[in-house]
């Protein structure tokens, strides 16, 4: 996640009250004392101090990080320009009534712009985001595997101690029967190690 510092030189008003709708930008993010509350897309609360950039940036990518495709990173890039501050404090970017945590710049570049990322915590805000900045989510699909494998236990209970034993249910995804070669390339006892029932 990124913090965010802020110019000193840059004045910037506070957060609207809550219940007002949030001015997008940058803002310095933290999670006690005084500011406007909000909700992250993680679902935990934080508190936005002040806006220190009006500046949501050029959308980069927006990648799932995960199979079911609910979790994604996205890559804002020409963020800002943005204060001193962000490289070592904590910022948020609000857009289209969310609330993203920043990744954090190692070194403000001269300019000031950065180009950072934050972890999306939900399909709907992925979609969000992918309209506004007009991109297009590289989502996860199934690599059309033709077996599938699952490990269960051959009990659905063990005592403490107790030996567990699992059994490796193979699946056929296919059309064709599976075959199997019996032995394998290299020396050594190695075709004791499953048994096919």
């Amino acid at each position: 996640m990124v913090a965010v510092a802020g110019l000193g030189m840059i004045n910037t008003d506070p957060p609207e009250p809550d219940g007002d709708t949030l001015a997008e930008g940058v803002y310095l993010l933290k999670f006690e004392g005084p500011g406007r509350k909000v909700q992250m897309t993680d679902g935990s609360e934080a508190i936005l101090v002040k806006r220190l950039s009006p500046s949501v940036g050029v959308g980069g990518a927006l990648r799932s990080q995960v199979n079911d495709n609910t979790r994604f990173i996205v890559t804002i890039n020409e963020l800002g320009p943005l204060p001193p501050e962000v490289a070592n404090e904590q910022t948020a970017l609000g857009v289209d009534d969310l609330v993203f945590h920043l990744g954090r710049p190692e070194r403000l570049p001269v300019d000031g712009m950065v180009n950072s990322w934050a972890n999306v915590y939900s399909a709907g805000a992925a979609r969000t985001l992918a309209a506004r900045y007009k991109i297009e989510p590289h989502r996860r699909e199934h690599p059309g595997h033709k077996y599938e494998v699952r490990w269960a236990p051959a009990k659905s209970r063990y005592a403490v101690g107790e030996a567990v034993e699992l059994r490796m249910e193979l699946q056929n995804t296919r059309a064709e029967p599976p075959r199997f070669t019996f032995g394998g390339q290299q020396r050594g006892p190695r075709n004791n190690q499953f048994r096919f029932l």
